[in-house]
């Protein structure tokens, strides 16, 4: 699949066996692939980024069964600009050692889901100066759940993530990345949800 650009959106291909699915390409991990909202006012973009958390279309080997995932993912390396602070011309070497890893597991009957997910990521930084690594880590933990009442439904969805950006997490107006004060990487902590609630007037209409 690819999008306007153009730009590679997916490229994937699976192997089945019993109850088990092996995914080997590029497509939404398991952070990125459930969305809450069909919101399409202004930037169409489902409340991804602005409480429902959204990693994106990413490299990755998966491991599906049921409802669970669990996903070996191209990680994110940024070396935050490390090399600006110790003067003009030098560079920082950024490392990863392991993939990022991400999982969620979904149970769902037909009155309601349970919705659980986290991912990780870890790399190093090598200072300009001294040669030494610091260490950059990420990770996001959340909850979420649906329930339908009749023809209406509610869904939410709560997280809390630090250096949510170090995971390829998109923010809609703000800012989750790490930075680096005098040569010491500071963790942005935050956390954030999302609400949704419909009602389905007719088969025509949702609201």
């Amino acid at each position: 699949e690819y999008g306007s650009g153009p730009n590679l959106r997916k490229l994937y291909g699976t192997y089945t066996v019993g109850a088990h699915e092996f995914l080997v390409g590029q497509t939404y991990t398991p952070l990125a692939y459930r969305f809450y909202s069909n919101q399409a006012f202004a930037t169409d973009d489902g409340l991804l980024g602005a409480g429902n958390v959204y990693t994106g279309r990413d490299p990755m080997l998966q491991w599906k069964m049921g409802g669970l995932r669990v996903a070996l993912v191209t990680p994110v390396v940024d070396d935050l600009s490390f090399g600006e602070g110790f003067g003009e011309g030098l560079t920082t070497d950024a490392d990863s050692v392991i993939p990022q890893i991400e999982a969620r597991y979904v149970y769902k009957t037909d009155a309601f889901a349970l919705d659980v997910f986290g991912g990780a990521n870890t790399y190093n930084i090598e200072e300009n100066i001294s040669g030494e690594d610091d260490t950059v880590t990420a990770y996001i933990l959340g909850l979420g759940g649906e329930t339908n009442f009749g023809p209406g439904y509610f869904k939410a969805q709560a997280f809390l993530a630090r250096n949510g950006a170090q995971m390829g997490d998109s923010t809609w107006g703000g800012d989750n990345s790490a930075t680096v004060t005098a040569g010491q990487i500071n963790d942005n902590d935050g956390w954030g949800g999302v609400a949704v609630i419909g009602f389905k007037a007719t088969d025509a209409m949702t609201i």
